[in-house]
């Protein structure tokens, strides 16, 4: 299609064999930092894939912005995997198990960060974020990231988002927020090492409201008051100064106003966190460079500049969870449709 492939580059390396090697069109970009995967769990479900991809030193990732463009190469991003070009890769997951098998295959990298989304298992919260793993399970993957060469500081435990509604039946105002929650796992990461939390409020998406919509009829979303912003800040921070957790707010400015920390001491802080922050691993980087801050209602991210290798459409998350943007179809929802014969309820348009 795009003719012959060069053997080498004008450096002497290899060539990947690849649409845009093909072309000519091949970006240079320096060493990167990867991001697998905000829009799915890379770790839990594609891993093998992954490695797969490793293995090629490539993968081309469709861009959301421009899957159905005229230049096929324009709705692919090309990113090498090559060690020689990735500065670090930070890894998303509620669910480390599979990695923990396959962490050798990941030690040709030189930088790891593990943000890893631990929230209230709670009987009556199963609904939000069913078939996740049990929290002892996941504390126990911890400890063994923990152990890993960069250790617990490139850990991040997410108490992530935090939602809100009122429940038609009993006309009481609920929330995924559980102050003994909190601090027994602020326990629990800090005795293994890990200093930093990060949190946010669920955002509202379009896929979300339909979700609850269509499934949930006793769940009314709504938004957090301003009272409620600062009382949890405050329990947060109460908390989290005593078990020495450092607390940052993802794209939360009302949350972040509320904070007691300047970053010398445990608590709440009082500026946004780069959940992304490149710092860590070259100080070349800078904060505040990711395009995310050019998205609608993430003005805010502080995170340094990086690449996502996830997919929304083809690398379906397998978890159904109910606040979930990237996931329109999951199979729960998918079945309960068809079960229901509901035609009309579908939640994968926006």
């Amino acid at each position: 299609m795009f003719g012959d492939v060069p053997v080498s580059s004008a450096d002497g390396d290899p060539v990947p064999d690849c649409p845009h090697a093909q072309a000519g069109r091949i970006p240079k970009r320096g060493r990167m930092i990867i991001s697998a995967s905000k829009r799915t769990d890379i770790p839990a479900f594609y891993l093998p894939w992954l490695i797969k991809r490793m293995e090629l030193g490539w993968v081309d990732v469709p861009n959301p912005m421009y899957r159905n463009a005229k230049d096929p190469l324009k709705a692919l991003t090309h990113v090498s995997l090559l060690p020689k070009d990735v500065l670090a890769i930070v890894w998303w997951s509620k669910n480390y198990g599979i990695y923990e098998r396959f962490a050798h295959k990941f030690e040709q990298y030189e930088n790891q960060y593990f943000h890893f989304t631990i929230n209230p298992r709670r009987s009556d919260l199963a609904f939000i974020e069913p078939d996740v793993p049990p929290v002892d399970e996941a504390v126990r993957q911890v400890g063994f990231l923990a152990k890993l060469p960069g250790g617990p500081d490139m850990i991040a435990w997410r108490y992530d988002p935090l939602v809100f509604w009122n429940d038609r039946t009993t006309g009481e105002a609920l929330s995924t927020w559980d102050p003994e929650f909190f601090a027994s796992m602020c326990q629990e990461m800090t005795q293994r090492g890990v200093t930093k939390c990060f949190t946010s409020f669920a955002d509202h998406f379009l896929k979300f409201r339909q979700r609850v919509r269509d499934f949930f009829p006793n769940i009314e979303l709504r938004l957090q008051t301003d009272q409620e912003t600062r009382d949890i800040v405050g329990e947060m921070h109460r908390i989290a100064s005593r078990e020495g957790m450092f607390v940052f707010p993802c794209t939360e400015n009302d949350m972040a106003v509320y904070g007691e920390s300047d970053g010398d001491n445990p608590g709440f802080m009082r500026s946004e966190g780069a959940c992304i922050d490149g710092r860590l691993f070259s100080d070349k980087q800078k904060l505040h460079t990711a395009s995310d801050s050019k998205m609608k209602g993430r003005e805010d991210c502080a995170c340094s500049k990086h690449l996502d290798i996830g997919d929304y459409v083809t690398q379906e998350c397998g978890y159904g969870c109910m606040y979930c943007y990237a996931n329109p179809n999951h199979r729960k929802f998918v079945k309960q449709t068809q079960a229901s014969g509901n035609a009309s309820a579908s939640i994968g348009s926006e």
